[in-house]
């Protein structure tokens, strides 16, 4: 599929209400835009995270709630990383990539 066809089809399914099936399609379109800006055929745990944070200017807006991403972070809810273990210091990007 190609990155902008991510795009249509999560706009299209928030628009009937199907929330967890658009963020699958947002966070494959993060996947494929990151995979072009490092010139990549996989992603990395660690470049995701990144990717997303240095991004977080273009996510802020679009939540229309002034949370401030890069100082924001949820000691109320508790997520593993892919070794099992809590996240400590749960913001964002984090949330993105666990959830």
């Amino acid at each position: 599929m190609k990155l902008e066809e991510y795009i249509f089809y999560g706009i299209e399914a928030f628009d009937r209400g199907e929330q967890e099936h658009a963020l699958l399609h947002a966070c494959m379109a993060i996947d494929g835009t990151f995979q072009k800006s490092v010139n990549a055929t996989s992603s990395t745990r660690s470049g995701y995270i990144k990717f997303i944070r240095d991004y977080y200017w273009i996510l802020e807006p679009m939540t229309g709630s002034g949370v401030d991403f890069d100082n924001t972070y949820w000691g109320n809810i508790k997520l593993k990383d892919e070794k099992g273990k809590d996240i400590e210091k749960l913001d964002m990007a984090s949330f993105i990539l666990y959830f």
